[in-house]
């Protein structure tokens, strides 16, 4: 259903405003219409019980990678903004990771009635934290989510636990701590 709803979404008309709940309830009923369901409202309240609560009890007691935490310290001390993007609900996972504390802003993208890679997302991302999308570096393990959809709001991305050649990434690291070298490294100890 959620590769369907990329799909859908890519119809969706750019300029339509995020904000508009109107417009996102329409978007919702023709994604729901195109999958032929009769009763949109209901098939979303069964998405929310069969995937969504389901995905909550799983989400809980996340593990971050060795470093997260002393990174995201290195970071705040800099000055500079810490902004999380997630398609899923973030649910407890901020605190289940130990850095609730160090997060300027959250975001989940289904939130808005889009998923990733669509642009829209990483762009209300940057402008609810008043930021030019061209001065984030967004940080993901998935190329085609977070890579392409970032570079489609005009970021630099990152790709973290991946190998590979990966043409958009601004760089790819198959550990945390190789991002931490290159992170600190280019925004100077």
């Amino acid at each position: 259903m959620r590769k369907k709803m990329r799909g859908v979404q890519a119809s969706f008309k750019k300029e339509m405003p995020l904000e508009n709940r109107e417009a996102m309830a329409l978007k919702y009923k023709s994604f729901v219409e195109d999958c032929a369901f009769e009763d949109y409202e209901d098939e979303f309240r069964k998405l929310d019980n069969l995937f969504y609560k389901p995905f909550e009890k799983l989400s809980r007691g996340l593990v971050p990678f060795d470093g997260v935490r002393k990174t995201f310290e290195e970071i705040k001390k800099k000055g500079l903004k810490v902004g999380l993007l997630s398609d899923f609900p973030l649910f407890y996972k901020l605190q289940d990771l130990g850095i609730e504390d160090l997060v300027d802003y959250k975001l989940s993208s289904s939130s808005l009635g889009l998923l990733k890679p669509d642009s829209r997302c990483f762009e209300k991302m940057a402008s609810d934290m008043g930021l030019c999308c061209s001065d984030i570096l967004y940080v993901g393990d998935s190329y085609t989510k977070d890579v392409c959809g970032a570079k489609g709001a005009n970021m630099d991305a990152v790709l973290v636990n991946n190998k590979g050649d990966y043409p958009l990434a601004k760089g790819v690291f198959s550990t945390w701590d190789a991002f931490d070298s290159w992170l600190r490294a280019t925004i100077g100890d």
